[in-house]
């Protein structure tokens, strides 16, 4: 069920621990992801993407210590990444849990390039993935998020039948990314407007991340209401919004 969506309030993602990370050069090690934690909570981010727990034992521990220290009540959410696999998000789930407010964040690449080159699946295949694994996350935690990854190159309809899938197996938030950076910002913003009012259960404010900054102004007119960002990311690549079906929190930003 959605929450109706406050046009005037910004909720920011960050994702430096996660996709931040993936620069040439900008490893970090699990005490400068603290520190790094600690600062973006002090600037009262709404979400911190702590890691991909899956990907190593050293992130796991990382994001357990994140969720530990800095996920506290009057802290951010701390949300983890998972593969729409159930050991990914098992094990997502073991790294946010101790989180106040802990979120799972699973994925599945939804373009025919993704499912037949990457995951080799069909598209009943993908959806059937979508349905377990957004499930099987929402059965551990309140808070889910799912993004159908590389969703423009994407079919429109078939991202739409995945996200109402996705919400009605209890994902709370819609996060929709131009993953490869395909689409024009006069493109994503029609993209963006046809999901938001063809998607059951989505509404305004279902959102989205784009590559670029005028693309992310598009995206902004059709009422996505999420702010993805990072701080140490070198390459280009603008984080921009995605919004969620959930009551705005006082370190949401008013703009």
């Amino acid at each position: 069920m959605s929450v109706p969506i406050d046009d005037t309030i910004v909720r920011v993602f960050d994702t430096t621990l996660r996709d931040g990370e993936q620069s040439p050069g900008a490893t970090l090690t699990s005490a400068e992801k603290l520190e790094i934690a600690r600062q973006l909570a002090a600037l009262g981010v709404d979400i911190i993407e702590a890691g991909f727990p899956a990907a190593s034992p050293d992130d796991l521990a990382a994001v357990q210590r994140i969720a530990r220290e800095v996920g506290t009540v009057s802290g951010p959410t701390i949300c983890g990444l998972a593969r729409a696999k159930e050991k990914d998000i098992l094990t997502c789930w073991e790294g946010v849990k101790l989180a106040a407010k802990p979120r799972i964040h699973t994925f599945l690449g939804m373009s025919d390039i993704h499912l037949k080159y990457i995951s080799g699946i069909s598209r009943e295949e993908g959806l059937k993935i979508v349905r377990d694994g957004v499930t099987l996350a929402r059965s551990l935690c309140p808070d889910v998020e799912f993004s159908p990854m590389d969703a423009g190159r994407a079919d429109i309809k078939y991202v739409i039948e995945a996200c109402a899938l996705a919400i009605e197996c209890g994902a709370t938030t819609l996060n929709i990314p131009d993953t490869v950076g395909y689409v024009t910002p006069e493109e994503w913003g029609e993209f963006m407007a046809t999901l938001i009012a063809e998607t059951p259960g989505g509404g305004p404010g279902s959102g989205v991340y784009c590559r670029f900054i005028v693309t992310m102004t598009w995206a902004w007119r059709q009422r996505t209401r999420w702010l993805e960002s990072w701080l140490v990311r070198v390459r280009l690549k603008s984080r921009s919004t995605a919004s969620a079906n959930e009551p705005a929190t006082p370190a949401s930003k008013k703009w």
